[in-house]
């Protein structure tokens, strides 16, 4: 909030993305779990956010370039 965020709609819209573009997208659990969760220090839902990242199948889909690339992220992440 001192910088202008707002966590309830931060939280908000995760949830409108993951309601949109089902739970095969995974960019927007890094996202969520890097800019959200470690601003709420909820380091365990932090843990969990990016262990289910890195332990999702690798299946086709269309978001296969993008899925790729939050495994990198969520495996480089602090």
């Amino acid at each position: 909030p001192l910088l202008g965020g707002d966590p309830a709609a931060a939280k908000a819209h995760y949830e409108q993305i993951k309601k949109i573009n089902g739970p095969d997208f995974l960019l927007s659990d890094v996202f969520f779990a890097r800019y959200y969760l470690q601003q709420q220090q909820d380091r365990s839902g932090f843990e969990q956010t990016l262990s289910a990242v890195l332990a999702s199948p690798k299946h086709p889909s269309d978001y296969a370039l993008l899925n790729q690339v939050a495994r990198v992220r969520a495996r480089s992440s602090p």
